[in-house]
């Protein structure tokens, strides 16, 4: 008996492993997000202070100018007010940069572990900034003191207010850059030839009801083989007709239909998409053998809708993708930058030295400006 427990044990961890590891990335990223909101937190925390301070200085320094009669003090005092105000811009800007890491980090951090993945599988902001939502909320309800109760709700209400909305935002940057989890075998497809020209299906297909009931829009788009049929952009469900034209016989039509189930970060192998597809396919099979149409048509290999599959594929590929495998020069420079941004972040949060550090962010920034777009125009030309 326990023998067939452990089999049962480790059948099931053996199914569930890719699902356990890909959790075990989500808190890996919740707990560097949390240590990097950690550290930015607590020098943020302190800028206001220091902002005010130095306002006061600021103040002090002007009216004391108005007043000095001695050329040296005046000189003195006026190399003062210019540090002050130096040191007062730089304080006001890191209030600036606060917001624009707390927003950028956590994307940095699920790029990384998405690539660092053996499966390439997306770990979403949104999923780990939750986590780091519940770890602030069970730190302020066990450890917080009774006294900082009133701050820590307000602190907690701007963590809500930044966890529900912007990762939102953070996970469409992360599927722009990575694109969907996809692969050919999470897709369903059939082929038919058709014995009727490619504009009688067309014209077919793209009336109600049909259209309606395949759930497709009633505008065709052109291929370089024929004419795509498509459900629209942001369906859950996703149903392609490519109506293609036969290249030996213009009297005859080849019809590949794809569907697939899209989630939020990749394309899901369910028991739903696989009856909704039974199901469609039936009734485009009963449309097109309806008396009025009578279009004559046999089941083909569904490898024939292949090409159809791989465009799918490819529309579903991120900038990184696009951009084409990166060289040993593109990972030196893209190593280079990473040390460049933590050197920065060095500079401000832990030498507290802010000169160096906002003249390393600048250099940064004009690399960025200037080798990025020469990438994608390079880009643009091969294609």
């Amino acid at each position: 008996m326990s023998t067939d427990y452990l089999e049962i044990f480790k059948t099931t961890f053996s199914n569930n492993y890719e699902l356990i590891r890909w959790i075990m990335f989500v808190f890996l990223g919740a707990s560097l997000s949390a240590a990097a909101f950690q550290i930015l937190g607590t020098d943020f925390f302190q800028i206001p202070n220091q902002l005010q301070n130095q306002q006061y200085t600021v103040q002090y320094l002007s009216n004391s100018l108005l007043t000095q009669t001695n050329q040296t003090l005046h000189e003195q005092t006026q190399k003062q007010l210019g540090d002050a105000q130096q040191l007062f811009a730089i304080y006001a800007a890191r209030l600036i940069l606060f917001p624009v890491l707390l927003f950028i980090i956590p994307i940095v951090i699920s790029l990384v572990l998405t690539r660092v993945h053996p499966d390439k599988r997306i770990v979403p902001p949104l999923y780990m900034q939750i986590i780091v939502f519940a770890y602030y909320l069970l730190y302020a309800l066990f450890h917080g003191q009774p006294s900082e109760i009133q701050q820590s709700i307000s602190i907690l209400m701007l963590v809500f207010v930044y966890t529900i909305m912007i990762p939102q935002l953070q996970d469409r940057i992360v599927l722009w850059v990575t694109g969907y989890t996809a692969h050919s075998e999470d897709m369903i497809s059939y082929s038919f030839r058709a014995r009727t020209r490619l504009e009688r299906i067309e014209e077919v297909l793209t009336k109600d009801p049909f259209k309606t009931q395949l759930r497709i829009l009633a505008t065709p788009e052109d291929t370089n083989r024929g004419v795509e049929l498509k459900t629209p952009k942001f369906s859950r469900f996703m149903t392609v007709i490519e109506l293609e034209k036969n290249p030996r016989n213009d009297d005859e039509t080849f019809i590949n239909v794809v569907f697939f189930e899209k989630g939020q970060y990749y394309f899901k192998d369910s028991e739903s998409i696989k009856e909704k597809a039974i199901d469609k396919i039936e009734y485009l099979k009963n449309v097109l053998e309806r008396p009025e149409h009578m279009i004559k048509f046999e089941e083909i290999n569904n490898s024939h809708a292949e090409h159809v599959k791989n465009s799918i594929l490819d529309d579903t590929r991120g900038v990184y993708q696009h951009l084409g495998v990166v060289t040993n020069e593109g990972k030196f420079k893209i190593a280079l930058f990473c040390i460049a941004i933590g050197i920065a972040c060095g500079f401000f949060f832990i030498i507290k030295d802010n000169t160096n550090g906002f003249i390393t962010l600048t250099i940064i920034i004009l690399y960025v400006v200037f080798e990025l777009p020469r990438r994608l125009i390079e880009k643009r030309r091969k294609k």
